[in-house]
């Protein structure tokens, strides 16, 4: 799985062949982005699984953790 936060904070996820916007599950319209602007939006952090490569741990809202191999995970917020 690849995931991105792009500049503006928004969470995208790679499925069938492009990046796409995660919706967020509590918005009623279904039309507001996951993003960093949310306080149940966690700072991905490294974390040592043991593995050759370090691995990203993502935590959203409702305990949804995502682990994302080092290198398929791009924030691109502050460049």
């Amino acid at each position: 799985m690849k995931i991105k936060i792009k500049q503006n904070g928004c969470l995208e996820i790679y499925r069938k062949n492009k990046f796409k916007a995660a919706i967020c599950p509590f918005d009623i319209e279904g039309i507001a982005d996951c993003g960093d602007w949310c306080a149940l939006f966690e700072d991905p952090c490294i974390v040592d699984c043991g593995r050759e490569s370090d691995t990203v741990l993502l935590k959203l809202c409702n305990e949804k953790i995502y682990l994302i191999q080092k290198e398929d995970f791009e924030d691109l917020r502050g460049e």
